[in-house]
């Protein structure tokens, strides 16, 4: 079912969509223009960022019945670069995912993509057929491990555009088949897009990292009875945060399953940015536990609690 928030616009009334001209003189370091195109069909949709995986997110469902191509731009609000309380630029990506029917997987192949960049705003366009497809808009500057979360929330509008009729439903999370979408999607993200490292024979790494505004690493054990036990120290990193809280990691994966461990993102945008990766590595038959890389008993150091592991518990793959 379409939401109430959902707002269908015609193309001669985009002029209407932005800030005020006093604002655009007073930010105009930060506006970011709509691109206007003819015979075309827009919809808008406001959502909120989550701010860890805990917390339920909205995600867009297209249905395409005719071969068409297809635009979505995100817009975070409240972006001027300054403080008094205004919004600090998130890391802004959109995907463009085929939806699944498997019970285990939240997605099918990644279809685009763009990059994750701090910037008010990103777009992708791809061609699509008739089926079914899911966008998923993301940002993990804004991530917090506490608890309670902040007042201040960071929304976005998004907008879709399509030169032929397509059907849209707002989708969320707190479902069993997207329990796991942040894994699923950054994981379909680092195959497509991503540089692999074949680390030992049955094992890869998929890494994010130039132009994509810090690093995305994924591991994932085909192994069909050892488990992986990997190291993550990234400590030398520079106006870097990441989504576990800290900047090493030491994780067990078991076999036939993958885990993202670890997601770096820029901070502060004015200022430079370093990432630096060390991988220490071993195969185990031991399922539990990660030998004397931690307390007995333990599986992932930091430990995996609610705020994060819908985003770094392993995966089957």
């Amino acid at each position: 079912m379409v939401t109430q928030k959902i707002k269908r616009v015609n193309c001669k009334d985009r002029k209407h969509f932005g800030p005020s001209a006093n604002k655009n003189k007073r930010y105009s370091d930060s506006v970011n223009i709509c691109k206007a195109r003819s015979h075309c069909r827009e919809t808008r949709v406001d959502g909120t960022f989550p701010v860890n995986a805990r917390e339920d997110f909205k995600m867009v469902k297209l249905t395409i019945f005719y071969t068409s191509e297809v635009e979505v731009d995100v817009f975070q609000e409240d972006v001027t670069g300054n403080s008094n309380g205004i919004q600090s630029t998130a890391d802004l990506i959109v995907l463009i995912l085929r939806d699944s029917s498997s019970s285990t997987q939240a997605f099918g192949p990644l279809v685009t993509s763009s990059e994750r960049q701090l910037q008010s705003s990103v777009g992708c366009r791809a061609m699509l057929e008739p089926g079914e497809y899911v966008v998923v808009t993301l940002a993990f500057n804004i991530w917090t491990l506490f608890t309670k979360p902040p007042v201040q929330r960071c929304n976005y509008v998004m907008s879709i555009n399509s030169l032929k009729a397509l059907m849209i439903e707002e989708v969320f999370t707190k479902t069993r088949k997207y329990e796991y979408a942040l894994a699923d999607a950054i994981y379909q993200l680092t195959i497509c897009k991503g540089q692999r490292e074949g680390i030992r024979e049955s094992v890869t790494v998929y890494s994010l990292t130039l132009g994509w505004s810090g690093g995305m690493y994924v591991v994932e054990n085909r192994s069909p009875d050892k488990s992986i036990h990997v190291q993550c120290d990234c400590k030398e990193s520079l106006n870097i945060v990441s989504t576990r809280g800290n900047l090493t990691s030491v994780d067990s994966i078991p076999p036939l399953h993958r885990q993202v461990i670890m997601i770096l993102t820029q901070l502060e945008r004015t200022a430079p940015y370093y990432v630096s990766r060390r991988l220490r590595h071993r195969m185990t038959l031991t399922q539990t536990g990660l030998g004397d890389w931690a307390p007995a008993g333990v599986n992932h150091e930091p430990f995996l609690t609610l705020n994060v592991e819908g985003l770094h518990a392993p995966r089957p793959l």
